[in-house]
């Protein structure tokens, strides 16, 4: 069955009472707060009896094609800290976000700066954990895909947001799953009606997940599956995936 994983952003208790009732993975999301401290987390030890589990490093403010040195410097020790932090306990993927506004840099320029940042630093990235880039306010999937392919590091992989492809970009969400394909090792699902970022249920909007589904299947048959809901939501997208066959 697929690896189906319920990111953990705000209730930690119902996120895992989930987690062990359908037997699914988790993505902690607390990492985002740069003075998260996971050995003092509550809910560690319980964490640790999930056997899939990622995590999302920290992105305010970040931009690793940033025109400034010293905030590209500022990502670096971000990034690390948290690859470490996933080496050392065993998480499997960190999400990372690139950063990227558009209309505020050319995107050619934030590109060269890009993939010259990622192959100056990679050594630091080679080891269990994957890196996956997260899609943001992205046009379209274009610098994504000529990012992904321009590294010297055959593991890192695109996040796919799905809500964020539908309600900020130019073209279809099943366009994106075409274009990106394989390059995707990691999806985030959740809804919205393409206006307001909302993070609804995957039922809870008018992105067609049944097709989507069905796109992911084809193009990106191993990618790990996020559902990035508001906590309350989430046992209704769980039993969504399982009428559609995913677990």
């Amino acid at each position: 069955m697929r690896d189906i994983r319920l990111c953990m952003r705000d209730d930690a208790l119902r996120v895992l009472k989930l987690s062990r009732k359908y037997e699914l993975g988790v993505e902690i999301q607390y990492f985002k707060d740069p003075k998260f401290n996971y050995e003092e987390f509550k809910y560690k030890k319980l964490c640790e009896n999930v056997r899939n589990r990622s995590l999302h490093a920290p992105f305010g403010d970040l931009s690793f094609g940033s025109v400034d040195p010293l905030l590209r410097e500022v990502f670096l020790k971000r990034v690390t800290n948290a690859y470490r932090q996933a080496e050392k306990y065993g998480f499997t993927d960190v999400i990372i976000h690139h950063g990227y506004v558009p209309n505020t840099s050319p995107p050619n320029k934030w590109l060269k700066r890009s993939i010259k940042f990622w192959n100056q630093n990679i050594g630091r990235f080679q080891k269990a954990p994957r890196i996956c880039i997260e899609n943001m306010l992205d046009r379209d999937y274009g610098i994504l895909r000529e990012l992904i392919d321009s590294i010297d590091n055959k593991k890192m992989r695109i996040c796919l947001d799905i809500g964020h492809a539908h309600c900020f970009s130019e073209k279809n969400v099943l366009e994106w799953i075409k274009g990106l394909n394989q390059r995707i090792g990691y999806v985030h699902m959740h809804n919205n009606y393409g206006i307001y970022d909302e993070h609804n249920a995957i039922s809870n909007g008018n992105i067609q997940y049944v097709k989507v589904l069905e796109y992911l299947n084809m193009y990106a048959p191993n990618s790990i599956l996020a559902i990035e809901t508001r906590g309350v939501e989430l046992e209704a997208s769980i039993i969504f995936l399982r009428e559609w066959g995913m677990l």
